[in-house]
């Protein structure tokens, strides 16, 4: 892949790939390495992609690959980050607006706290609204394991929500 090839990608698909690694690494300086990261990596490797093709499944495949690969250095030395909520922002809006945002905020708290192999589908899909055919190709495996994975991955969260005061009514 010649360096005219990797620039029309990133036009095209740069701000989507971006956005897939701001939700995979919650934290924008890392979103920002491994979007680097994904577009060297395509350029240093000369990677292919067929013109038939989905060049998105590809590139959000190589994303979740760093990734990963990322994640189990960091296992190894056992450091983790801590997500906090800032709600002082919502200090002007209504109490129905800021209600609604804590809600989005603690499904998205229990989303980033879900194995990868259960918040990568549900990223995929929800976020990016990619069929499971896709996400079968990024995730590089069977369509039946990711409708498996994205039913769990909902139970898990439908079941914290309720948890945590969500969904019940008294």
């Amino acid at each position: 892949m010649d360096a005219q090839q990797l620039e029309q990608l990133v036009d095209q698909y740069g701000p989507q790939v971006y956005r897939f690694c701001l939700r995979l690494t919650l934290y924008t300086p890392d979103a920002e390495d491994l979007y680097q990261q994904v577009f060297l990596t395509v350029l240093e490797r000369d990677m292919k992609i067929h013109k038939d093709g989905n060049p998105r499944s590809f590139l959000f495949s190589v994303a979740c690959g760093i990734w990963r690969n990322e994640q189990r250095k960091r296992v190894r030395r056992s450091t983790e980050a801590s997500d906090t909520l800032d709600l002082e922002a919502a200090r002007d809006n209504t109490e129905e607006e800021v209600l609604a945002r804590m809600e989005a905020e603690e499904v998205k708290r229990i989303v980033s706290r879900l194995p990868s192999k259960y918040r990568v589908p549900l990223i995929l899909q929800y976020t990016f609204q990619m069929s499971l055919k896709e996400i079968s190709a990024v995730e590089h495996i069977p369509v039946g394991t990711v409708k498996s994975r994205l039913y769990q991955a909902k139970a898990i969260v439908k079941k914290e929500m309720e948890e945590t005061g969500y969904g019940k009514t008294y």
